[in-house]
């Protein structure tokens, strides 16, 4: 759990967890192991099926246990769950190791991730952080604390 965030577990398995701040309508995932393509895969698609079940417009994704990425899944992440979550996340906050962050081409991403957005005209911002508090930090920098009670 990260500071200031009160969430409730959604789901848990050997590779992730996923906890949800309903009042401040953010998912939280948390990789807990490195997993194979088919578990980053699978997982991944149930973490967005609760952002679009419940609408979250955050999410926080620590992704320090994810050491690396195969090309195919960052390809299918940027053509597959990109347009997915689009209507629904204005923010997607990544926390990485910086090792992880070295292996891992996210300029490239980002530029993938823009060009589908101008293709879907959605506005999903990402950011990569090397702690979770700042990422939060970023994510909520103009949620309006006082619009839900």
């Amino acid at each position: 759990m990260i500071n200031g965030l009160q969430t409730e577990k959604l789901h848990q398995d050997e590779s992730l967890s996923i906890e949800v701040d309903r009042k401040l309508n953010l998912l939280f995932t948390r990789w807990l192991r490195h997993p194979s393509s088919e578990e980053f895969r699978r997982s991944l698609t149930l973490a967005a099926d609760y952002v679009c079940d419940l609408e979250c417009r955050y999410w926080l994704s620590d992704a320090r246990k994810l050491y690396y990425m195969e090309l195919a899944d960052q390809n299918w992440l940027v053509s597959t769950m990109i347009p997915k979550i689009n209507p629904y996340v204005a923010r997607f906050a990544r926390v990485m190791t910086e090792e992880g962050l070295s292996m891992l081409d996210m300029q490239r991403i980002k530029h993938k991730i823009e060009e589908e957005q101008k293709i879907a005209e959605a506005n999903t911002r990402v950011e990569i952080f090397l702690d979770a508090e700042s990422a939060t930090e970023w994510l909520l920098q103009h949620y309006d604390f006082n619009r839900r009670i």
